[in-house]
């Protein structure tokens, strides 16, 4: 997003806390999201698609 110039709020019609569990790596994404997230940034699925490590809460 970082790249983009954008920030959580710019995202369009989203749960924004669900959304900050995912970028915060607290909740693993969603296939829906995964779509969404390649529609909107113009990426490839599959680089979304990659494992990556949850933070555990607190």
């Amino acid at each position: 997003m970082k790249e983009f110039g954008l920030k959580q709020k710019d995202l369009k019609e989203t749960n924004k806390g669900l959304i900050s569990k995912i970028l915060n790596y607290k909740r693993p994404h969603s296939l829906n999201y995964i779509r969404a997230f390649s529609k909107e940034f113009h990426i490839p699925a599959d680089l979304l698609i990659k494992e990556y490590d949850l933070v555990p809460d607190k």
